[in-house]
């Protein structure tokens, strides 16, 4: 059971997902596949498959409430070994839109890429999955690597480059208040559309 809704994507792999309550039910969710768990909710979650599988979850919970907490079911004769978290990130939001929609996103930057100057319609939680990328916003850069995290305000300016020879991959988290657009990308002056 989480102390508050999580949202999951899987990223590589294959997961069957069993609820036990409210609503008993069974699904199978591959890769691209996305699904939320709401508070409360007694579940757990398996890899049948032959190969690992990768998730993104982000948890939307109250201050001082624990994230997970371990219950009986009776399902299983022995408990299994749980998954290994590769990362994790935090980040405080004290205002959060009465509607949203929360969209992760998974971004792959081959060696000397970047993104233009560009800014989400929401509050953000970066985590850098692989590599290392340099973040610019406010007239500074910072490098991150894997394992470390960042965040922008809803409107904040900023681009994300991987500057070195390695691949890098980044995942983030945008609380994005219904209607809001995800991503605006600043046009210099002067400069054509694209």
């Amino acid at each position: 059971i989480h102390g508050g809704n999580q949202y999951v994507t899987v990223l590589d792999g294959e997961l069957t997902r069993q609820v036990f309550s409210p609503v008993p039910s069974v699904k199978v969710h591959p890769a691209g596949d996305t699904w939320s768990e709401i508070t409360g909710e007694v579940h757990q979650v398996f890899n049948h498959g032959a190969v690992t599988a990768l998730t993104i979850g982000t948890f939307l919970l109250p201050r001082g409430v624990p994230v997970t907490t371990v219950q009986q079911t009776g399902a299983t004769s022995q408990q299994l070994p749980g998954p290994k978290t590769l990362a994790q990130a935090k980040l405080p939001v004290d205002q959060p839109p009465a509607q949203f929609e929360l969209r992760h996103l998974v971004l792959d930057f081959q060696p000397g890429t970047s993104t233009p100057d560009e800014s989400y319609g929401g509050q953000a939680l970066s985590l850098v999955l692989a590599g290392t990328v340099t973040v610019r916003s406010n007239g500074a850069e910072k490098t991150y690597k894997a394992g470390e995290s960042w965040s922008e305000d809803a409107g904040q300016v900023f681009a994300v480059a991987s500057p070195t020879g390695d691949k890098a991959s980044v995942a983030v988290s945008i609380l994005l208040a219904t209607g809001a657009s995800l991503i605006s990308v600043r046009v210099p002056a002067g400069a054509p559309p694209t």
